[in-house]
């Protein structure tokens, strides 16, 4: 099986990433218009967002899904402190994962 490719994403693939987003939401029965789902994702796709980032997966090719990593910040100390793995998405897609390390 060929190995994903994780791509970062920007503005240039919202017309990609808006139909899994749309498909996450229906699965989870999360009423959103299509221009509530686009003002969620665009902060995240414009270059050095200090929010987060979207990359899309890839297998042989075909985009099969997307992952999105949010950041969180402390003013206390004044820094990115966490990162928190807001969303895996695959599309009609079997997946097999090996872990060597930790």
């Amino acid at each position: 099986m060929e190995r994903p490719i994780f791509q970062v994403a920007d503005e240039s693939h919202v017309a990609v990433l808006l139909p899994l987003v749309r498909d996450y939401h229906d699965f989870e029965q999360i009423v959103l218009s299509d221009q509530q789902r686009l003002d969620a994702v665009l902060p995240l796709l414009v270059p050095h967002s200090k929010l987060g980032r979207v990359w899309l997966i890839l297998i042989s090719g075909k985009v099969v899904g997307y992952a999105t990593l949010c950041f969180g910040y402390s003013i206390e100390l004044g820094a990115v402190m966490h990162l928190l793995m807001n969303y895996l998405s695959l599309r009609n897609f079997e997946v097999k994962v090996s872990v060597d390390k930790l």
